[in-house]
């Protein structure tokens, strides 16, 4: 990894009222990342004096660097395979897809938390820590059981955690390291349980508890799937399928809900309720419940209504919308998206049901349509992870409504890493300024 390093750049800023020194020049500072990227350092701004300027981001903070981070980087486009440009995603140093091939999302989500893979005695440890705290209380069983069963299941989830923030909480010590770790284990582990229960709430069912004999992923699939009556014993191929999706879905920078962690952590809050608001921004249709939006997309439009699909897409006066393209921040072909296309072509293609093979053959068509198109080309308008991830998820038999879970179960192991990091970096709480375009002082007029 290179060193920081600092260089000169000048900015030059006019002043005002004084004939014989229009303009004065500033000297700022830039920092390199660990890539050679470079960065305005802000902080030096304060050498200006009494002039105050600050730096005006109306693109939801696009060209912003919030903080310094050493968890994952993403790059844009780096690789080009069979003539598509793909973007890189590195987790602490790591090629993602090679992690979701070669190793699990535990081993994943250790590296995440503590910056290096883990030994065999402490992925033990780890894995065995998890298996101990998969439980969850009664409590917040009986809260989950209180919601109508229609309620969309991230607002069942947000009030399942606030169950655990009120039981465990004020038992953790947030200023404590050892404390911190131990409530990250119980997060990562309850995560699935309660994810599970939700669903088996949802369909009048009763709860089925976790499986110490079985890993995480086969556990999951086996709380979703298994009945009082019958136990499920998933296909390994399912199973890795489910820990590949995991292990994608772990971290990914500052997307929009790892930010609002972040800046809840910074006001100092508790790990729990950071996770909350994280889930909260997750759930949105424009980030965790994407590929929910990409599903229900797919099953509403035939092959024969793709070009009219595309031309809709195009067209900025039609306020439809083609969910599962383009990415704010790859302008190549998402990674994961590489990974999850092969894994969703596979495991279909063992499939004998009916619906999954309609869906995947109007995801192709419309995929294959939109890599041809110009307008898509020339936007770099790529098929992005959501995509292919429900689909994936939906021929592993997992309803629709319950995909923001299981992303936001995966994504807990990147949360806690930065909630973390937040922590330990002193960072100052989060607080942006505003570039105000609204009235300036004016008396109040009326009676």
């Amino acid at each position: 990894m290179s060193e920081m390093t600092q260089v000169a750049a000048k900015l030059t800023i006019p002043v005002n009222n004084n004939p014989e020194k229009p303009h004065q020049e500033y000297e700022l500072e830039l920092s390199e990342d660990s890539y050679g990227n470079l960065f305005i350092d802000a902080d030096s701004i304060n050498q200006l004096g009494n002039t105050r300027i600050l730096f005006k981001d109306t693109k939801g903070m696009r060209n912003t660097a919030a903080d310094e981070s050493k968890i994952s980087y993403i790059k844009p486009s780096g690789n080009n395979d069979n003539g598509v440009p793909q973007g890189i995603l590195l987790y602490r140093g790591f090629d993602v897809k090679q992690l979701a091939t070669h190793s699990t999302f535990l081993e994943s989500s250790y590296l995440i938390l503590n910056g290096e893979p883990p030994s065999k005695e402490e992925f033990k440890q780890f894995s065995d820590e998890l298996k101990a705290n998969r439980i969850i209380d009664k409590q917040t069983e009986e809260v989950i059981n209180q919601f109508d069963r229609q309620t969309h299941a991230t607002t069942i989830m947000s009030a399942a955690l606030a169950s655990l923030a009120a039981r465990y909480e004020d038992k953790y010590n947030m200023a404590s390291d050892e404390d911190r770790q131990e409530l990250a284990i119980r997060m990562i582990a309850k995560m699935p349980t309660i994810t599970a229960h939700i669903l088996k709430h949802q369909q009048d069912q009763r709860t089925v508890s976790p499986d110490e004999e079985l890993g995480h992923a086969a556990n999951f699939l086996h709380m979703l799937f298994s009945t009082q009556a019958k136990k499920v014993v998933s296909d390994p191929k399912h199973i890795k399928v489910l820990d590949m999706i995991l292990t994608l879905h772990a971290e990914h920078s500052f997307a929009a809900s790892t930010f609002v962690a972040r800046t809840v952590a910074s006001c100092g809050t508790s790990t729990i309720s950071c996770i909350i608001a994280a889930l909260t921004a997750l759930s949105g249709p424009l980030h965790g419940g994407a590929n929910e939006e990409v599903v229900r997309m797919l099953e509403g439009i035939t092959s024969d209504e793709i070009p009219d699909i595309i031309n809709r897409a195009k067209d900025p006066s039609d306020p439809f919308k083609l969910f599962g393209f383009g990415h704010r921040i790859y302008n190549a072909m998402d990674p994961r998206a590489v990974v999850l296309r092969e894994l969703t072509m596979n495991i279909i293609k063992e499939s004998h049901e009916e619906k999954p093979s309609d869906i995947l053959k109007t995801a192709i068509l419309l995929e294959e349509a939109a890599l041809k198109d110009e307008y898509f080309i020339n936007r770099k308008l790529f098929p992005n992870v959501d995509f292919y991830s429900g689909l994936a998820m939906m021929t592993l038999g997992i309803p629709t409504n319950l995909f923001p879970l299981i992303f936001a179960t995966a994504r807990t192991s990147g949360w806690l890493a930065h909630i973390e990091e937040c922590r330990k970096s002193g960072a100052s709480i989060y607080r942006p300024n505003q570039y105000y375009t609204g009235w300036k002082f004016r008396p109040i007029g009326w009676p």
